[in-house]
């Protein structure tokens, strides 16, 4: 059974990577009890939409305007990327949304929301607006699974570019079904007035890294199911094995996860699907948890056993003396 496209939204791939642990960590504590800021005590009174959302609003609205005025305080000192910071926000807020109790409804009037907040935060018309430019949850997937291309899968080492990796990817389908359905005059121009969420983002964020003849060509190969996610996470199990043998001959430390290797953590709903090894590439991260496990558990049975026997040989050894 395929992976949908919630199912994809729902992985945590930011999960393992350092740095975006720390920066998600940071954002989620954005406005704590001792922050006095008017952001963070906003009620929202009088907005429509889900009352259990209101304090990733107040978390979102004071982030964007503490970054704005400490220069990017939550991102400038960390090993991200290039990329615009309002990128890493919007990331980290697509995150709260999918797992909220959110509907399409709510989407648009986030977006309302979010337009009336940022005219307060950015004053001058020279100061470049994070802008949120969604109205459904579909568009806020979509982006979502983008960026975890963008960010994770993007290898700048490689010279096969992020589309080609996407062809093969189990993204593909989804991604040539929402332009299909969401974009209805073809072909996809994204002229700078489109009134489309997608071609928003793309005009103000995505043209340095996506081509867009390529999204409007895209076609899915036939070994979609075997995504580079496979390749990835074959890779990442073996680099932990090989340090796995060297502790067993004498290395002190194992470091479990990878600095900049996205651990993929799947939603509730997917673990319990029964997937073969040829349906999705995500059940390869499962086998290669399990894997680790177990070659753990042999290094330190063995040290463990040689420490045993050691001790006993120490305390034969003693009492013949005594005898």
């Amino acid at each position: 059974m395929s992976l949908s496209l919630d199912d994809l939204a729902k992985i945590k791939v930011y999960k393992g990577n350092v740095e975006y642990e720390k920066l998600f960590h940071e954002l989620d504590n954005a406005c704590n009890e001792a922050n006095d800021d008017n952001y963070c005590k906003d009620s929202y009174q009088h907005i429509k939409i889900n009352k259990s959302f209101i304090p990733q609003l107040r978390k979102i609205f004071y982030i964007l305007k503490r970054t704005k005025l400490q220069n990017d305080i939550y991102i400038k000192d960390r090993n991200l990327g290039s990329h615009d910071p309002c990128l890493y926000y919007k990331y980290w807020f697509y995150y709260k949304i999918i797992n909220s109790d959110l509907k399409t409804d709510d989407i648009e009037e986030l977006k309302k929301i979010w337009h009336r907040n940022i005219q307060k935060i950015y004053r001058t018309l020279i100061e470049k607006e994070c802008k949120f430019y969604a109205k459904s949850l579909d568009d806020v997937k979509i982006m979502k699974v983008l960026y975890d291309h963008i960010f994770f899968f993007n290898d700048k080492k490689d010279n096969t570019s992020l589309m080609e990796k996407i062809k093969k990817c189990e993204f593909c389908k989804h991604l040539i079904v929402y332009l299909n359905q969401v974009i209805k005059k073809k072909p996809i121009t994204c002229s700078d007035g489109s009134p489309y969420a997608f071609c928003m983002e793309y005009n103000n964020h995505l043209k340095g890294i996506i081509n867009l003849k390529d999204i409007i060509d895209l076609s899915c190969e036939n070994n979609e199911k075997l995504s580079h996610y496979t390749s990835y996470l074959n890779s990442r199990e073996q680099v932990v094995e090989e340090k796995a043998t060297d502790m067993g001959n004498g290395v002190s430390q194992l470091p479990i996860s990878e600095k900049n290797s996205p651990a993929i953590t799947l939603p509730g709903n997917a673990q319990d699907n029964d997937l073969s090894t040829n349906n999705t590439v995500i059940c390869t991260s499962v086998v290669g948890v399990s894997s680790i496990l177990f070659l753990l558990y042999k290094v330190y049975k063995n040290a463990f056993q040689k420490e045993q026997c050691t001790i006993k040989s120490f305390t034969m050894h003693s009492k013949l003396e005594l005898l």
